[in-house]
């Protein structure tokens, strides 16, 4: 019984991966205005990879500089 649930779980858990990957499919961009209508970035406005024709958030912006300390222990 064990055996059959994994196989049940594994079956489903194959269809999800591929109904995915054809949902992504119709998601091609050809301008970053078609990215509006699929995908919302937090701070910024979403970008179309014309390579890949897929719609992608750029990194947010970084609002304070960082510095890194580096301390010498003996």
């Amino acid at each position: 019984m064990e055996k059959a649930a994994f196989l049940n779980v594994f079956l489903i858990f194959v269809l999800l991966i591929l109904l995915g990957q054809g949902s992504h499919a119709k998601r091609a961009c050809s301008n970053d205005a078609d990215c509006a209508k699929f995908i919302r970035c937090i701070d910024s406005k979403p970008t179309c990879d014309l390579k890949k024709h897929r719609c992608f958030c750029p990194p947010p912006p970084s609002y304070e500089t960082k510095s890194v300390h580096k301390s010498h222990q003996n």
